[in-house]
């Protein structure tokens, strides 16, 4: 294909009967080379011919490709026939724009959204990617006089700080409804500035998505010029009913994007609207109607899956006598396999899937079967009650700590009565920890967050800084954030005796940039072992006494970026991981850490992974649940319960590793709290006291406290001005009152010389005053050792 050409390419498609699966089938153009995707288009497949067209593709550089059609979300026979491809010369400048408004288009057409933005931004949303930096920085101007292609006013976007990924800067259109069996064309007038020039390869994108599910239905790209083109995302048949929206993506270019000129037109079932059309004549570099049976082109199939191409179907011809006719059958064997008393954590609409794709063979599937019963019967309701909490609590984080006061000269019993015995906890022997970070707060408000720390909490966690990219941004240059980690977190877990500090992570899989683009993935997947190897030795060694516990890897359920194209890498790393920490610091509690174990139903694969590292002996001590729970359509602390038994069932500690409550998603990618304060606190009231009362969960650590530092917006239980919400006073009455044991006696009188309390187990402070002599201490009331006696030698 030639740079500057304008390309359309389509065909013909049937079903043989009705498929089985989606029905959908789409249509890529791809360079031989590098698969990139060039263009793209899908469609529902029925049992009348359909085109399915890729319109309008305009290529920047020259290039060898080839066209897919991709049928394997079906099942059933599809036949496809007359493919062809067109091109033209680009289309000539526009003459000089009119300031009237966009006219809508002759025929049977509706036009949903026309706007030439001389109100400004209106119901537009932008985007700037701001989490898993480091991120792109973009600005957006949407009363520019320079942007204006007609009327007075466009959108300037200027892109200082590009990203790998086009989405990552983003114009998004108001909503609007899609109706299935109709056909859709947006399109956009768009230029670059031409101070200053823009660098990258010029190239955006444009997609249609469901707001629901991100699902794209559409998709174009072009290549931005100094000269002002329209773009299409042209004809696009809709297969369901939704709301959707439009997305233009402008973040892999640095420059200034000038649009102007959106309209957004249902062309109906029939016809479409009119493209604009290229200069001269068309010319069809293919065309096959496959008369002459398979020629050049290839059938594909993932060699799991079972599939056959006959390129000399009769019963698949449209035109001629032969068509091609793809089958794709599922060769499923007898067994019954059951999902039982599985509890949604949301009302959704959902679907049951059968996985057979890593087995060869035939599987025969019968008898499907799908019942319900009463939400929770009557023991579940009772094991969340808040009496059974309280009782739980009571029993299980508690304990009788007896003081056996004697004479310091004789060692006998003191026998008369005390005048006063004050017993104080001073710090709980149960770790409620936060993600902290100094560098998140501004030096005028640091003394107050670190107060605020200390009122609240006995554990912490750095919530970036220890993170590989954070440690070591380039190789071995370690030492600043070294030196960072020593004096802010470490320092201050010392300074005020708390009882966990956590590493967090050792490891992260994702490809987010800073860790998908880390040094240490670029020399290979045998440099990577070694490097890794290094960091999980190098760390577990220098803070080994001072971080007692360690997510070894974050969230492989969902990311397992790079390993997994290592040959033979995956899962051998996961258990190196284990072991080199292990040897590095056999005291530290180890931990694998990940989300939807409790709020979705991601612990099935949890136990998988964790069973198979017991099973060939990997030093593993905990699973990190992370805990971020909606508002609304939340898991109940009933659902939570099953599936912390599941993994408890392990043998394994638990430790809700992270959690915040959030209320909905922005568009920048965050989440966000905004729901009302008593709102809020009424969850921390839910959920804390039911984390604490569930006797294997080994601690509770909050995702940030203050709303300058959240991660979700408005998510902390201290807002920006430092004034506590409700559920601050929540928190502060858990801790510092109603799970205090704090005795207060007068004239007691000691048996044997003894008195018992019932209290927290923790480090306590008693004060004791004896014929007009105070005698006062610290002692340690571990969980560990259950009931306790003290001696205390009074000179």
């Amino acid at each position: 294909m030639t740079a500057g050409n304008v390309y359309t390419a389509c065909v013909w498609l049937r079903a043989a009967a009705t498929l089985g699966g989606a029905g959908t089938v789409s249509f890529s153009l791809l360079t031989t080379n590098t698969y990139e995707t060039l263009g793209w288009a899908g469609t529902n497949v029925g049992t009348n011919w359909t085109q399915l067209c890729m319109r309008n593709i305009v290529l920047n550089v020259s290039a060898v490709t080839y066209y897919t059609l991709d049928f394997g979300l079906n099942t059933g026979s599809v036949f496809v026939d007359d493919m062809n491809v067109t091109t033209g010369a680009m289309p000539s400048p526009s003459p000089p724009p009119s300031p009237s408004p966009i006219a809508a288009p002759p025929g049977d057409s509706l036009v949903l959204i026309n706007t030439s933005f001389e109100a400004g931004q209106q119901s537009w949303s932008t985007l700037v990617r701001n989490w898993a930096c480091p991120c792109p920085q973009a600005t957006f101007d949407f009363a520019s006089s320079a942007a204006a292609y007609t009327g007075s006013k466009g959108v300037e976007v200027n892109v200082q700080v590009p990203s790998d990924q086009g989405w990552h800067v983003q114009l998004q259109s108001p909503r609007f409804n899609v109706s299935s069996g109709q056909r859709y064309t947006v399109c956009v007038w768009l230029r670059a500035a031409t101070v200053p020039l823009m660098t990258g390869s010029g190239k955006m994108s444009m997609s249609l998505l469901k707001t629901e599910t991100y699902d794209g239905l559409g998709w174009a790209q072009a290549t931005v010029t100094t000269s002002w083109a329209q773009v299409c995302l042209a004809d696009v048949l809709i297969s369901i009913n939704a709301t959707v929206y439009v997305t233009i993506d402008l973040g892999t270019n640095t420059g200034i994007y000038h649009l102007d000129d959106f309209t957004a037109i249902n062309g109906r079932s029939s016809g479409g609207i009119s493209i604009p059309a290229t200069n001269g004549p068309l010319t069809a570099p293919y065309s096959t109607s496959y008369e002459s049976g398979q020629a050049n082109w290839i059938g594909s199939k993932k060699n799991t899956s079972t599939a056959s191409f006959n390129f000399s179907s009769s019963a698949a011809m449209r035109t001629g006598s032969n068509g091609v006719e793809i089958a794709v059958q599922v060769t499923p064997v007898w067994s019954q396999v059951c999902v039982m008393d599985f509890r949604p954590s949301r009302n959704t609409s959902a679907f049951f899937t059968l996985d057979l794709g890593r087995f060869v063979g035939t599987v025969y599937v019968d008898d499907f079967t799908f019942t319900a019963r009463s939400n929770y019967n009557p023991e579940e309701v009772t094991y969340v009650s808040s009496a059974a909490i309280a009782d739980r609590i009571n029993a299980h984080r508690k304990g009788n700590l007896t003081f056996n006061f004697v004479n310091g000269t004789t060692g006998q019993p003191i026998t008369q009565p005390v005048t006063r015995l004050e017993v104080r906890l001073a710090r709980h022997d149960f770790p409620f920890g936060t993600a902290m970070e100094w560098e998140s707060v501004p030096t005028e408000k640091r003394s107050w967050y670190l107060e605020r720390a200390k009122y609240h909490f006995n554990a912490l966690v750095p919530e970036w800084s220890f993170k590989w990219p954070s440690v070591e941004p380039s190789k071995n240059n370690t030492a600043y954030r070294y030196g960072k980690l020593m004096s802010d977190h470490v320092q201050f877990a010392a300074d005020n005796d708390f009882v966990m500090a956590r590493g967090h992570t050792l490891e992260w899989l994702i490809p987010s940039p800073s860790f998908g683009d880390h040094w240490s993935r670029l020399d290979g997947c045998d440099a990577y072992r070694t490097y890794l190897e290094t960091r999980i030795r190098r760390e577990v060694t220098n803070f080994k006494g001072k971080f007692n516990s360690y997510d070894v890897f974050n969230e492989i359920i969902h990311d397992r970026d790079f390993v997994e194209n290592c040959p033979g890498m995956w899962p051998a790393i996961l258990y190196d991981g284990f072991r080199w920490a292990h040897e590095a610091d056999p005291t530290a509690r180890l931990c694998l850490n990940d989300y939807g174990l409790i709020t979705g139903d991601d612990w099935q694969a949890m136990i998988t992974y964790v069973s198979g590292m017991l099973q060939q002996g990997v030093p593993i001590n905990c699973i990190g649940v992370q805990a971020y729970v909606p508002l609304t359509n939340r898991p109940s602390t009933a659902y939570m319960r099953t599936r912390l038994e599941a993994l408890a069932g392990l043998g394994l500690d638990i430790v809700i590793t992270e959690f915040n409550f959030w209320t909905s998603w922005a568009s920048s990618g965050n989440p966000v709290w905004e729901g009302t304060d008593a709102e809020h606190a009424a969850l921390y009231e839910e959920y804390v006291p039911f984390w604490f009362s569930v006797p294997y969960i080994k601690g509770i650590m909050m995702w940030n406290f203050w709303d300058g530092s959240n991660w979700i917006t408005n998510g902390g239980i201290y807002r920006l001005d430092g004034t506590p919400k409700a559920s601050a006073l929540a928190v502060g009455d858990m801790w510092n009152n109603r799970w205090r044991t704090n005795v207060a006696l007068s004239n007691v009188v000691l048996p044997n010389g003894q008195a018992t309390i019932n209290g927290f187990y923790g480090k306590y402070n008693y004060t004791l005053e004896l014929d007009g002599r105070v005698f006062s201490g610290v002692m340690d009331f571990p969980k560990n050792a259950g009931a306790q006696t003290v001696t205390i030698s009074l000179a």
